[in-house]
């Protein structure tokens, strides 16, 4: 089962009280999540909260196809203004929604969603863009936003990329967790 840890720590550069998110595989966080050059205080770095997040196999019958249900999962914390976050393919893949959630994100604040040969892996050129999965997608703290399609098509090569391009309207960096609906063809 994989876990999400919620850790808080104190930023003695910005005299503040700083939230990060890691899987639980991952070491606590020993940098200020908003910059790394920040001076933090290591004992007060603490585990506030663990978000599980269990991932079954899933089976569904889509016409004559068959297709496993294989969810991805990106998080981030999105500094002030326009930022760009990406997730790497593993496997071929049909993503076909998600559902975004910040607890502290800003109204207004708005998602966009790309597929992208960031790598230049298809040979049309670096960071060409597949598709514009998501042109619009503003954001509600505090709630669940769900984005649903589930219809599949075409399943992109492994090794391309998820890419999220954020833009953070209010005034401190925000935590946004995606979680993605991703489809598997069966073989």
């Amino acid at each position: 089962m994989n876990k999400i840890l919620v850790y808080k720590l104190a930023c003695v550069t910005e005299a503040a009280e700083k939230e990060c998110l890691k899987w639980d595989t991952e070491s606590a966080p020993t940098k200020c999540p908003d910059d790394s050059s920040h001076v933090i205080i290591a004992e007060s770095v603490r585990i506030v909260d663990v978000i599980d997040q269990e991932i079954k196999p899933v089976r569904q019958v889509l016409g004559k196809d068959e297709y496993s249900i294989s969810p991805r999962a990106l998080f981030f914390t999105a500094p002030v203004g326009i930022s760009v976050h990406y997730k790497q393919l593993d496997k071929a893949l049909a993503v076909k929604g998600g559902i975004a959630f910040s607890q502290n994100c800003n109204i207004g604040d708005e998602m966009k969603i790309y597929i992208e040969d960031k790598d230049n892996i298809l040979g049309f050129g670096e960071d060409f863009i597949l598709a514009d999965y998501v042109p619009e997608w503003f954001i509600m703290p505090g709630v669940p936003n769900e984005l649903t399609d589930v219809s599949i098509g075409e399943l992109p090569a492994p090794g391309l990329y998820l890419k999220c391009v954020y833009d953070n309207k209010g005034a401190s960096p925000v935590n946004v967790i995606l979680n993605m609906i991703s489809f598997e063809k069966d073989e």
